[in-house]
């Protein structure tokens, strides 16, 4: 059996790790680490892992937060499957996992990153009536989640939903789903991804009862950019109970909207240009021949 030993962040993914029996970790919040978690509750060296006797050990090294199991202050700690606990303020919990499993898992992700670099591409943008539901259902079953919003516009106050996944059109009311709007507002604020697990305990939407209510267990959001000009966003969720959002699933996510975002970019120039082209096609004849020779020579010259 391997040990899998994953640590639930708040406002990112969780950082999961197969563990070595060939290998010593360290886990802290310096870049250093083997094992980097970037959580203000956690030392800069805070932890180390390592095997004895077939049995995996979590020691603390005299960090300011400590280790935590079943409300208890520890030095050590044996993992154990399904152990949960804490380092510092960050949840984390051991799972033990046969080979079997785990080369299951390995070669659907590989299957998952595979199809995330290229679905986008073989979609047909020409068939713009179901490109955008295509988009979205990607997003929802790549990243393993289980509703999916895709928006544009080009802030906030212009923001249009056009495509739907795992949703019923009187879900989207505000008041059923008012939690989401919370991580759309800042994500579409602040330009950034944001990633969200057990969102009653996050500080941004732990205010929303709805998002409570609905029993959001995991959201992602992520603003579609081309340079610095917002175009949409692609907000996504799960209520499944426990649902973690790993780090393969947000890389795939990321992956899947720039590529949204390009083929979006894509089509807005080629709409645009098509407007032009009618433009110039409907104006009057004479405006197109009856320009002296003499004029077109001016106006390059000047």
């Amino acid at each position: 059996m391997k040990a899998r030993l994953t640590f639930l962040l708040k406002d990112q993914a969780a950082i999961d790790v197969v563990l070595d029996s060939d290998h010593r970790y360290t886990l802290g919040r310096a870049n250093d680490n083997d094992i980097v978690i970037t959580d203000p509750s956690i030392s800069q060296y805070h932890a180390e892992l390592y095997q004895e006797n077939d049995f995996w050990l979590l020691q603390d090294c005299q960090s300011q937060n400590g280790l935590w199991v079943d409300n208890q202050s520890l030095d050590c700690c044996v993992l154990t499957d399904q152990l949960s606990g804490l380092l510092g303020n960050v949840p984390f919990m051991v799972e033990h996992l046969s080979q079997q499993r785990l080369d299951a898992e390995f070669a659907n992700n590989d299957w998952r990153t595979a199809q995330s670099q290229r679905i986008i591409s073989n979609l047909d943008p020409e068939q713009q009536d179901n490109i955008f539901a295509e988009y979205i259902s990607a997003v929802v079953q790549l990243t393993n989640m289980e509703r999916g919003l895709l928006l544009l516009g080009d802030s906030l106050e212009t923001m249009r939903i056009h495509a739907i996944s795992g949703l019923a059109a009187k879900e989207l009311n505000l008041q059923e789903f008012s939690g989401s709007v919370g991580a759309i507002e800042q994500a579409s604020t602040d330009r950034e991804a944001l990633v969200a697990m057990d969102t009653s305990n996050h500080p941004m939407l732990s205010s929303r009862d709805t998002t409570t209510l609905k029993n959001i267990a995991a959201l992602a959001c992520v603003p579609l950019l081309q340079g610095e000009q917002l175009l949409g966003l692609i907000y996504t969720d799960s209520q499944t109970a426990g649902k973690v959002l790993r780090r393969l699933d947000f890389d795939i996510l990321i992956s899947l909207a720039d590529q949204i975002a390009a083929n979006i970019y894509s089509l807005s120039i080629n709409d645009n240009l098509i407007r032009l082209i009618d433009k110039v096609r409907n104006l009057p004849h004479q405006t197109l021949l009856d320009i002296p020779l003499e004029r077109i020579h001016q106006s390059k010259l000047g």
